[in-house]
Formats: structure tokens, C-alpha cells, sequence
């Protein structure tokens, strides 16, 4: 028959305890004096043991002891084991005899140890430390708990003791060496160690937030309730427990993560303070505790309590001056003198950054110590750089993604793990969070562990928490890729322009979206990509095809509301959502759209470039189009980006493709003909067709009056004029183009030109006329941030100071217009500038580096944009008959050849290590 599970004792019932425990150092229990015991016959028995006695006033139920004493064993072994460890501790506590005394009590359900009949030297220890009773505590302290047992509870037990001792040691050391008068040791501020609730200890590095530390120090020190706001995942308890480490008054840490109701939360707060309930006055034994004393409570994970529990912490603070709350929560508490603090993702790298700087950043810094936890020979290496550094972004700085990503070193390869991580976002219904979770070793018994075991369980507890309205809200704008407005998500979600904007601040509030202001002012939101996976699961397929239809609407909207000089923050803010929508258009079946989308965007996307993933998109469009029309115009248009982009070969494929579909009346030949004409152009430097089509191009073009689209021709008039070395001819077409652009207000074009007349200048050896134009301009592109046009500017103004003869000035232009084309993805402006480079250094004596890029510019060039021009021809005769004076034929050969085996990274690189 099983025993009941008892009532609260009364006083004289626990009176005195039969049994002393020792787990301080060793494991053993002892009884009225009687022979101690050693030998409890299985680890099973004495881990039960130091479980009960460790929580004496605790009902275990008994699934949860079966999952600490035996992770993973099937429950029905699970329950055999139980009962037979059970059977032997009773013959053990409770032998039989005129003496015997009732020690445990178990039913169906769990077991708990009669009141007072077991005391416990740990306990003992932490009672001595609550007290402050320094040199008594230090006298318990044994040893670490339970030496030898190294289930996962028991080292997180050992090392939280441990922790304690350490600090306990440290408080009462200068306590002896300088004793304290009693009247002054009362009032004295207890020491942070000395808390109710010991904080966590962590096994692991703790690594960034150096500046959110101070800042949420400042916080603290002006603001007597802070919320730590952040999505699961993100780092938000680690960084309260860091800053409660250092506060100079006591603290108390309370996780509230099984909590859901005032009452709870207000049982959570007594027992971190091992304080007893009081029914008739719930809130008296906090405030007698606590009055007239400076305190931190610590409270961990708030978010899923009912809104009333709120209230209770206002009431505390009203009722204690002095006290000070730090909320960790993925929700705001909405209490008048709440100071939100939201933590953001941890730093990531750029792609430029050297093997040096890389190692410190704090996102790669902690994937590589998580991954040695797997794999003790992993680091950081040239060989993975590029990987880590892409898999970072992927992960968008999330320290838990992070940590779970490099779980999987032990057998994925970084480089495996991010194009993993890609197609599964690329693919429509691809479940990238399944590879954000731990395997079967990592799995924990613990609540707040299995919360954290994946990014599902993270994303999923979030969830849990928002009303109907807010979750479809939610799965609406998965949608949408990098961002969007209010305005895009009424229009798409289809909620009204009144509403949207409160709903997703209370989104915000749960800590789902981050909300961000542009460089215009305007505001913008987005969530993090596991987030938006989650959210992305609740819809059905057809609420999913009708949302991607919506999407790919309010884009056409707006981009025929872009003005004549497209923002190029908005245009880049916007690329991801472009990208979506061109893919959702194939997936969908409905490759106009993405053909219809490409042509309004075709000329802004000529300047900040249309990514690899999006060019592969269109391509699939313009070739699956019923409508040959259509086809055309999408083979046209792939044409012109591909051009953009420095695929040369491609370009005339598709060019020459959409000039062979489009008819004699469709409104875009001009357009087509000025496509092909320009690609060809690139490819041979051949006038082969090129000259006449650019003319019936202009013809049409002045016809139809498409003033945009005759100013390009007449750009690309200027560059043949420029080849032919007539500058003069070159100058007057760019003034022609550079009016027009004036008139239609494209301020973006119109700098352009003002490069194109620079070229000209140069090429007239007019080089300080080109620099003073230079200098004028730079400054309007930096602020505009337009990096390509700013390459080019770079790249023009390395050949006026080559031209003075000023070597060094060309050298530094040139290495800057490298730097800004590798840190930005430019790789024609980057080709450039290696390409330019050698010049200058041949003349700065490094002859050799001079030959290596000039080499590698050569192949690199060939390989990706087409043949040389005879200007191209002569600056390599230049550079080899320069290098060859310095270095012998032989020499200038050997490294030519070795340089033109090099990567573009290395070229890089070679450019700009400095000497």
C-alpha cells in the first residue's frame, strides 16, 4: 500500500532530523549516533538519496526522477529501476525494529521525505551563507558535492556550491584579517554572493556584449525596473546573471519559466528567499525582508505570466524604495516606470575582414569555442574563413543558433552546413530550424533546457503567446524577406492602414519583430529568420500562394512609384523582398509577373546590381513565359542586368535572345537593340552590327521620345567615341546624355556622366580638369553611399594622379576603390582596380607585386568579362616592359605565370597588404 503524500508539518513534528546526509565531499548517512553508512550498493541509490535530501520539502514526481537517474531509458524500465532503488533506500533509512522511524513517503505519483526526518551538510552550508554566517559555512563545506558522480544535475549542483564557497571564501577573508565592531557587521550591506537564490553557473565563455554590459549598468543605476527585452535564443538571462555577478548590493535570482499566475510568481519569489507564505497578507514577508535594504531581484523569464503578475511587482516596488527589479522577458511588462532594453544580435563580420579581425568578432569567437566543444582540432583557418564568416550572417548573430550550429562541427562542415541553411531557406516549405537543434546527447531534463534544445521550442514558446489576430498577422508577413514598411503589411496582410500599426508594435512588445528607422526616417520592421520559418509553418498552401501573389502586387506598386532618383538604401532594403518575389513568380507558375516586376526595376537595379539568385530567377521567367512578347522582354532586360553584373558572355546570350523574339512595333526594340549592342560591345570591342544598332536604337529611342533610354545610347556612343580615341566626340556625347538626365532629375545618372566626362578629360590628358570635376563629386556619393558609382569615381581619379605622374596617390585611389568593390560585392569595379594598381607599383618599385596583378587582372578579366581592348593590350605591354627592366625577362615570366593562377581572394589580398 502506498503511502500518502503528507500536509505541511506541524512545528513539533521536525523537531529534530533522524538522519544526517553528507554529500560535502563524499557521500555517506548517518543515524542517532549509530554506524555511518558508505555503501549504498548502486550510484542509483545514492544519487536518490542526495536528489531527496537536497530537496527536502519537494514532492518528485516520479517521471522526472526516472529522466535524472537514467536519461533515455524507456519509461516502463524506467518505473522497474525506480521501485527496486526505492525498495533499497527504505531497507536502508527505515531498517526494521521497536526504533523505526517513517523516512519516505511515495505514492503513484512521486515521492517526498517526511518532514524533518533528514538534514543535509549542503543544506546546512546554505542556510550558514543566507545568514551570513561566514566562518560556519566555510567550517560545513566539506568538499565538492558528491566527488566521483557525474550525472548532469550533480555537476550543476557541484558547481553552483562551488561557485558559492568561492565566494563566500573571498567575503570572509577580509572580514578575519581586520575584524568588523558588531554594531557596524549589522548594518553593513551584505555582499552581492550573498543571495537566497544562488545565480546560475555556467560551464562555458561568456563572449561580446561588452558595450550592452555598461549601458544596462548605466540603466541600472538611474532606473529601478529594467526589462532586458530579446527574442529566445538570444542571450538575455546570460547577460542578466553577467551584470547581477558585479552589482555591489544583494541579489536575488528568480526563474519564473514554469510560472504563469501572480501566484506563482509570488511562491517563486518566496522561495528564492526561503521565505514562508503568509495568506492573510501575501506581500508582508517580502516587505519585512526586504525593507530599508538595497536589492536586486533577478527575475528570469517573464514573458508568459498573466498580465496580473505585473501588478504584484508594482506593488513591491511601491512598497520597497530601494529595491530594484531586472526583468528578463520576450515581452514588454507595460509598467509605468518600466526602461526597456532590448539586446540585439551579437556582431557579425564582413566579408573583408582579415583572418586577424575575424578571430575577435564575437559571433565567430563563439561558434569556434562551441565547436571545440565537439571537435577539440577545430578553429579558425584561411580554408573556412569565408564559410564561418557566411554562416555567421546566416544565423544573423543569434547566440543560441550559433551555439546549436556548431554542435553539428562534429560531423557538417561549416561550409556544408551554410549551403544547407540556404536551400532549405531558398526552397518553399524547406525547414532550415531542423538543423538548429541539439542531437539526443544534448538533451536535458531541465525545463528551461528543452525550451532551448532547438529553435522550434524557442520560436515555438514565443508563439504560444499571441492572441489569434497577432498570430495570422505574424504568419502574414513571413512573406516578406529582409524587412518591410507598415504600409507594405496592411496592404498585404490586408489590415486596415488605422490598425497595422499598433498591431505590430504589440508584435514588437513579444519580442517577435525588430523595429528599425531608416536613414529617411521611415520605419521598418523585420524578425529573424528562424522566426519567420516558424511563423511560415502555420499557413496552409493556399493561404501561402495568396499571400506570395500579394507580395508580388504591392511590389509592381512600388516600384512604378519610384521616383526619377531612386533612394539607394530603399532600393537595397527592398533587394531581398525583389529576390522573394521573383522566386515565389517561378515557383508559382507565373513568370510574367517576375518579367512585369524586372522591367519597372530594370535601370534603378543597373546601379546596385541584381543578386546572382535573382538573375538565375529571371532567367527561368523570360525563358517559361507563354507570351513571346513577354519572353522578349525578359530575355532583354536579363540582358542589361547581366551586363551590369560583368557577365559578358551571358549578357550577349540573352541580349541577342530577346533581339531575335521582339518584334519591329514592340515598345521595347530600342531598348533591345541598345541591350545587345552594349553587351557585344563589352565582349569584343568589335564594330561588327554594334554601330548600327546603336544608331536605329537612338532613332526609336527620339521617336518615342524615351529620354532615359536615349541618354544611356548616347553614353554608349561616348565609350565607342572614347575607344576610338576620340575625346572630343566622347566629351559632346556625355553633355548631351548629361542634359537629358538633368531634365528627367536622375541625380544618380547625372554623377555618373560627370565620371564619364572625367574619363574623357583624362583621356585628353586634361588630368587636373578631371580631379578638380573628381573632388567635387566624391562628396555627394559617399553621403548618398553609392559604392559602385564611388568605385568608379576611385578608379577615375587613379588615372589622373597616374597621369600627373603622382604614383602613390594613384596607388591609395586605387586600393580604395578595392577595398569598397571586395567589401561590396563589386566585382567589375574590383577588377578594375587590381588591374590599375600595377601601374603605379611598377613605378614604386615593387616590380613584383606589380606582375602578379597584373597577371591575375588579365585572367580574371578574360575569365569573366570578355576580351581585352587594344588600350587594355597596351597598359599590359607597359607593365611588362616596366617590370622587365627592374626584374630580367625571366623572372617577369615566372611570375606572370604564377600570377595568373591566382584566386580573385588572393589578388585581393596581394592589393592591399601594405609594404
Amino acid at each position: 500500500m502506498q503511502d500518502p503524500v503528507p500536509s505541511p508539518p506541524t512545528p513539533g513534528h521536525a523537531a529534530a532530523a533522524a538522519w544526517q546526509v553528507r554529500l560535502l565531499g563524499g557521500v555517506g548517512a548517518q543515524r542517532d549516533g549509530e554506524p555511518a553508512l558508505q555503501n549504498f550498493g548502486s550510484r542509483g541509490v545514492a544519487a536518490l538519496l542526495a536528489r531527496l535530501a537536497l530537496q527536502p520539502e519537494r514532492t518528485h514526481p516520479r517521471e522526472e526522477l526516472i529522466e535524472l537517474l537514467w536519461p533515455g531509458v524507456a519509461l516502463d524500465v524506467g518505473r522497474n529501476r525506480l521501485r527496486q532503488t526505492l525498495f533499497a533506500l527504505r531497507q536502508m533509512l527505515e531498517p526494521p525494529g521497536p526504533l523505526a522511524r517513517r523516512v519516505l513517503l511515495a505514492d503513484r505519483l512521486g515521492l517526498r521525505l517526511v518532514p524533518g526526518a533528514l538534514d543535509c551538510d549542503a543544506l546546512r552550508f546554505e542556510r550558514h551563507v543566507r545568514a551570513s554566517h561566514y566562518a560556519e559555512a566555510l567550517r560545513e563545506y566539506g568538499g565538492e558535492l558528491m566527488p566521483g558522480f557525474y550525472d548532469d544535475w550533480i555537476a550543476d549542483e557541484r558547481l553552483r556550491l562551488a561557485a558559492l564557497y568561492e565566494r563566500v571564501e573571498a567575503a570572509a577573508i577580509p572580514t578575519a584579517a581586520h575584524p568588523t565592531p558588531p554594531a557596524v557587521a549589522a548594518t553593513a550591506p551584505p555582499r552581492a554572493t550573498e543571495r537566497g537564490h544562488a545565480l546560475p553557473v555556467y560551464l562555458t565563455r561568456f563572449f561580446g556584449r561588452e558595450a550592452e554590459r555598461e549601458a544596462l549598468r548605466a540603466e541600472l543605476q538611474q532606473h529601478r525596473l529594467v526589462t532586458l527585452l530579446g527574442p529566445g535564443g538570444s542571450g538575455k538571462t546570460r547577460l542578466a546573471v553577467d551584470i547581477a555577478q558585479h552589482y555591489a548590493a544583494p541579489v536575488v535570482f528568480v526563474p519564473l519559466a514554469s510560472a504563469r499566475t501572480q501566484a506563482q510568481l509570488l511562491d517563486a519569489l518566496l522561495g528564492s528567499l526561503q521565505l514562508q507564505p503568509n495568506p492573510s497578507e501575501p506581500l508582508a514577508p517580502l516587505i519585512g525582508t526586504l525593507a530599508e535594504r538595497q536589492a536586486l531581484l533577478v527575475l528570469d523569464n517573464f514573458e508568459q505570466l498573466e498580465a496580473a503578475a505585473a501588478e504584484l511587482l508594482a506593488q513591491l516596488l511601491a512598497a520597497l524604495p530601494r529595491l530594484q527589479l531586472l526583468v528578463t522577458s520576450r515581452r514588454v511588462l507595460g509598467l509605468d516606470g518600466e526602461r526597456e532594453f532590448a539586446i540585439a544580435p551579437l556582431a557579425l563580420p564582413d566579408s573583408g575582414d582579415t583572418l586577424a579581425e575575424t578571430a575577435v568578432n564575437p559571433a565567430i569567437a563563439l561558434f569556434v569555442d562551441r565547436a571545440r566543444a565537439v571537435r577539440a582540432d577545430f578553429q579558425l583557418r584561411a580554408g573556412n574563413l569565408a564559410a564561418l564568416t557566411e554562416l555567421s550572417h546566416l544565423l544573423e548573430g543569434m547566440p543560441l543558433a550559433i551555439e546549436l550550429a556548431a554542435a553539428r562541427v562534429r560531423s557538417i562542415a561549416p561550409a556544408a552546413m551554410a549551403g544547407l541553411l540556404r536551400d532549405a531557406r531558398r526552397q518553399p516549405g524547406g525547414n532550415a530550424l531542423a538543423l538548429l537543434a541539439r542531437g539526443s546527447r544534448g538533451r536535458s531534463t531541465n525545463a528551461d533546457a528543452q525550451r532551448h534544445a532547438s529553435m522550434q521550442a524557442v520560436v515555438d514558446w514565443s508563439w504560444q503567446l499571441l492572441d489569434a489576430p497577432l498570430a495570422r498577422l505574424m504568419a502574414g508577413i513571413t512573406v516578406f524577406q529582409g524587412g518591410f514598411t507598415a504600409t507594405a503589411a496592411a496592404q498585404v496582410c490586408e489590415v486596415p492602414e488605422a490598425q497595422i500599426a499598433l498591431r505590430l508594435d504589440e508584435v514588437v512588445a513579444h519580442s517577435l519583430l525588430r523595429a528599425t528607422t531608416g536613414g529617411d526616417g521611415a520605419g521598418r520592421y523585420g524578425c529573424l529568420e528562424p522566426v519567420r520559418e516558424y511563423a511560415a509553418l502555420q499557413l496552409d498552401a493556399d493561404s501561402a500562394r495568396v499571400l506570395r501573389a500579394r507580395h508580388r502586387a504591392w511590389l509592381l506598386g512600388w516600384a512604378a512609384r519610384l521616383p526619377a532618383t531612386p533612394a539607394l538604401d530603399e532600393l537595397r532594403a527592398e533587394t531581398p523582398n525583389v529576390l522573394a518575389a521573383l522566386a515565389s513568380a517561378v515557383a508559382d507558375g507565373l513568370p510574367e509577373d517576375a518579367v512585369r516586376l524586372m522591367f519597372q526595376l530594370w535601370r534603378a537595379f543597373e546601379g546596385i546590381g541584381l543578386p546572382t539568385a535573382g538573375l538565375t530567377d529571371l532567367a527561368l521567367a523570360a525563358e517559361h513565359c507563354a507570351d513571346p512578347a513577354l519572353q522578349s522582354l525578359g530575355h532583354c532586360v536579363l540582358g542589361a542586368l547581366l551586363f551590369s553584373a560583368g557577365r559578358s558572355a551571358d549578357a550577349v546570350a540573352h541580349a541577342e535572345r530577346g533581339l531575335t523574339l521582339v518584334t519591329a512595333d514592340a515598345p521595347w526594340r530600342a531598348m533591345a537593340l541598345f541591350a545587345a549592342a552594349r553587351a557585344r560591345w563589352r565582349l569584343d570591342k568589335g564594330t561588327d552590327g554594334v554601330v548600327d544598332r546603336l544608331a536605329e536604337a537612338h532613332d526609336l529611342a527620339l521617336a518615342d521620345g524615351d529620354d532615359d533610354l536615349l541618354a544611356s545610347i548616347l553614353t554608349m556612343q561616348g565609350f565607342a567615341s572614347h575607344d576610338w580615341r576620340d575625346f572630343e566626340g566622347c566629351m559632346a556625347l556625355h553633355e548631351r546624355a548629361l542634359q537629358l538626365w538633368q531634365g528627367l532629375g536622375n541625380l544618380h545618372m547625372v554623377h555618373m556622366c560627370q565620371i564619364y566626362l572625367a574619363n574623357c578629360e583624362n583621356g585628353a590628358r586634361r588630368h587636373e580638369a578631371a580631379l578638380a570635376r573628381l573632388v567635387a563629386l566624391e562628396p555627394a556619393l559617399r553621403a548618398q553611399m553609392d559604392w559602385k558609382m564611388l568605385c568608379q569615381l576611385l578608379v577615375a581619379r587613379g588615372d589622373a594622379q597616374r597621369g600627373l605622374r603622382r604614383w602613390a596617390d594613384a596607388a591609395a585611389s586605387y586600393r580604395q576603390c578595392a577595398r569598397l568593390g571586395w567589401e561590396h560585392l563589386l566585382r567589375l569595379e574590383l577588377l578594375m582596380a587590381i588591374w590599375y594598381l600595377a601601374h603605379p607599383l611598377a613605378h614604386l618599385r615593387e616590380p613584383e607585386r606589380a606582375v602578379s596583378l597584373a597577371a591575375a587582372a588579365e585572367a580574371l578579366w578574360l575569365a569573366g568579362f570578355g576580351g581585352l581592348s587594344d588600350a587594355d593590350r597596351r597598359d599590359l605591354r607597359r607593365i611588362r616592359r616596366l617590370t622587365t627592366l627592374q626584374l630580367g625577362t625571366a623572372r617577369v615570366r615566372q611570375l606572370w605565370a604564377a600570377g595568373a593562377a591566382q584566386s580573385l581572394a588572393e589578388a585581393v589580398s596581394l592589393a592591399l597588404t601594405a609594404h
